[in-house]
């Protein structure tokens, strides 16, 4: 039997998927460099996160002691920002998508070598399932000059991103809040590094849609994202991360109404399959979801 606290895990994992799948679709009203957008989320996000933050004495005491982990943090989460913003900007947004669906593998690999969970077969094949759908969902694909640049700094952004929940897990006694105002805090330094490119005259959509990003798809989605990593174990993360692709997909159809293509279509059952796999062999084993 699924008890509360597990239920309540997979609640907050899939409403987590919901708001970080429909980010692509906002961004691409947003007419900026990846600097301004990726600056001003994290200054909107920072701010929101104070607001919220309980004890703020016990963040800068935290950072105190902890400021290694908080740098390294930081840093993961600015080099995934800006390597998958420019993946997209270089090549395309499925191509960008399709690089950073290596964070399932990177994970898994992560997980197995670095916190030494137990992976089965079923593992394995739900990710691999998952990347097959992703990759049938990329129209077109090719390794022209532009695309291969573009896949590579996806798969750079995928491996980045894969270090921030495996870093979250070894400060876990850290209150999630903490952990989260910290990210976005030092990463929001790196990105002031790069002032010089940040643009300030925006038209005052790209202003409206970057506080939205900033307060729902930043601070909401990722502090969600960040509380059921920490608590769920990798091997499951990994595949569950995938579902944010078709909710990409369906969100494009409603609000661009794009085309639901069979390839999207068939790419999306075969994650949505992939991850029932984990899930079904999962439950059969008795293995925990935290």
């Amino acid at each position: 039997m699924v008890d509360r606290s597990s239920s309540l895990i997979w609640i907050r994992a899939l409403l987590a998927l919901f708001l970080l799948g429909n980010i692509p679709v906002w961004i691409g009203y947003v007419d900026a460099n990846v600097f301004t957008i990726g600056f001003f989320r994290l200054v909107i996000a920072v701010i929101t996160s104070f607001l919220f933050l309980k004890n703020k004495a016990l963040l800068k005491n935290a950072i105190r002691k902890h400021w290694r982990f908080f740098l390294l943090l930081g840093f993961c989460f600015f080099i995934h920002w800006l390597t998958y913003f420019t993946s997209i900007k270089v090549a395309s947004a499925s191509v960008g998508i399709l690089g950073l669906s290596s964070y399932g593998i990177h994970l898994l690999l992560m997980s197995s070598l670095l916190q030494k969970e137990k992976l089965y077969w079923f593992h394995w094949l739900s990710v691999g399932i998952s990347i097959l759908g992703a990759i049938v969902v990329i129209p077109e694909f090719s390794w022209e000059h532009k695309v291969f640049d573009g896949m590579l700094l996806g798969v750079v952004s995928g491996f980045f991103y894969a270090c921030i929940p495996i870093l979250h897990q070894r400060r876990k006694y850290l209150e999630n809040d903490i952990r989260m105002a910290g990210q976005f805090m030092v990463a929001g330094l790196f990105f002031l590094l790069c002032f010089p490119m940040i643009e300030v005259r925006l038209r005052p959509i790209d202003w409206g849609v970057l506080i939205a990003l900033g307060v729902v798809g930043t601070f909401v989605a990722h502090s969600l994202w960040i509380g059921v990593t920490t608590k769920m174990p990798a091997k499951w993360s990994s595949s569950l991360y995938y579902l944010a692709i078709p909710i990409a997909i369906f969100m494009d159809f409603l609000i661009h109404q794009e085309v639901l293509t069979h390839a999207k279509l068939l790419g999306g059952s075969l994650i949505l399959g992939g991850n029932l796999i984990a899930i079904w062999f999962t439950k059969k084993t008795n293995e925990p979801t935290k």
